[in-house]
């Protein structure tokens, strides 16, 4: 396994994972930790280097705001439809608030992670003078001190987890809600169907009624040869007649508010679905940084784990000290890009928290 420069494209620098390290000859280990260094002495290596987390801080922003957006929108539906979709207030909203405090702690988290490797692992192994044995010796010793004491120098397999699993609920939860609208849909549209052919039914019964109504009237109106019993009779029959067309108006003007409150359920649902469906553009940020951020996370642990075991030979020494100088000049040049990519990913990401997350920030809905 001879390692040359060019064997350390991108991927491998990211990718290549060393816990079976101690397998391989002296030999084998001193030409990797020359090919590590002369690699990262290009220019256009670093520069990949340092662009594993590229612009995904302003990524992030764009997603907690999109995650924000959302959720705004959902209390906007069910404030808006009044208790009509009663799933909206005891799953919807709920729901997507507990993917948002998910998101939040992942995020979070990440950030607070990130800012520490940057603060303890990296700046430690920066201030090293390779040609200082007095300097190699002390951080040697403080390296050993942090990973007896402190964090893990290797970055935590949990948030390559969190977001992949974050990922897959946010799609569930937009399929799930997907199928939410059409069903309703259905069930108002055959609301609407059944209650308009029961109004039909009413409508032609008062009909019916109206003309009995009318019958009656005439009726006591021609009764004058049959005195006062054809009055009389005359006047019972009217009587019942507008009494049972008056309770069939009320039935037929019932139903009308029924199919009213029906009409407006479809409009609401309507814009729910419109409101709904421009929110493509939010779940389509979301899901392509989570996808990212899962990749980069897995990518970010594979090349810390790779210089975990760079400072660890480092700090054991090696076999020799030419070994162990070549280690840690490695291990240096490793440093840099890491150092960058997640220097810029904490610092953007918690001046956005700051601006956002903070009591009476962006982030607290406006009513």
């Amino acid at each position: 396994m001879t390692t040359t420069t060019t064997d350390l494209d991108h991927d491998a620098i990211l990718r290549t994972m060393l816990g079976t390290w101690e397998k391989f000859p002296q030999s084998e280990r001193i030409d990797f930790y020359k090919a590590t260094t002369k690699a990262y002495e290009n220019p256009q290596t670093g520069a990949q280097a340092s662009d594993i987390f590229g612009d995904i801080g302003n990524k992030v922003i764009a997603t907690d705001k999109a995650f924000i957006h959302i959720r705004d929108k959902f209390d906007d539906f069910a404030a808006a439809n009044k208790g009509r979709y009663p799933e909206l207030v005891t799953i919807y909203v709920p729901g997507w608030k507990k993917l948002y405090d998910d998101w939040f702690s992942a995020f979070k988290s990440s950030q607070d992670y990130a800012s520490r490797y940057v603060d303890v692992i990296l700046e430690l192994v920066g201030r090293v003078d390779l040609h200082d044995p007095g300097s190699v010796a002390r951080e040697q010793a403080r390296l050993k001190r942090f990973s007896e004491e402190g964090p893990p120098s290797v970055i935590p397999v949990d948030y390559e987890k969190a977001f992949k699993k974050l990922r897959e609920d946010v799609t569930r939860f937009q399929t799930q809600f997907n199928k939410y609208l059409v069903d309703q849909g259905g069930i108002v549209k055959e609301e609407i169907r059944r209650l308009t052919a029961e109004l039909d039914v009413l409508v032609k019964r008062l009909n019916e009624l109206n003309k009995a109504v009318d019958d009656w009237t005439i009726a006591l109106a021609s009764t004058s040869w049959t005195g006062l019993i054809g009055t009389l009779i005359s006047g019972i029959g009217l009587a019942v007649k507008t009494a049972e067309r008056n309770a069939k108006q009320r039935e037929v003007d019932s139903k009308k508010s029924e199919i009213e409150r029906a009409n407006e359920a479809q409009a609401g649902l309507t814009k729910m679905v419109t409101g709904f469906a421009a929110l493509g553009g939010d779940f389509d940020i979301i899901d392509g940084t989570l996808q990212q951020l899962t990749q980069i996370w897995s990518d970010m642990r594979a090349a810390s784990v790779k210089f975990s075991h760079l400072l660890e030979r480092a700090v054991n020494g090696g076999d020799d000290a030419d070994e162990f100088q070549l280690a840690l000049e490695s291990a240096k040049k490793a440093a840099d890009p890491l150092y960058n990519s997640l220097w810029n990913y904490a610092t953007k990401v918690d001046g956005h928290r700051r601006a956002y997350h903070a009591p009476g920030g962006l982030a607290e809905r406006k009513v």
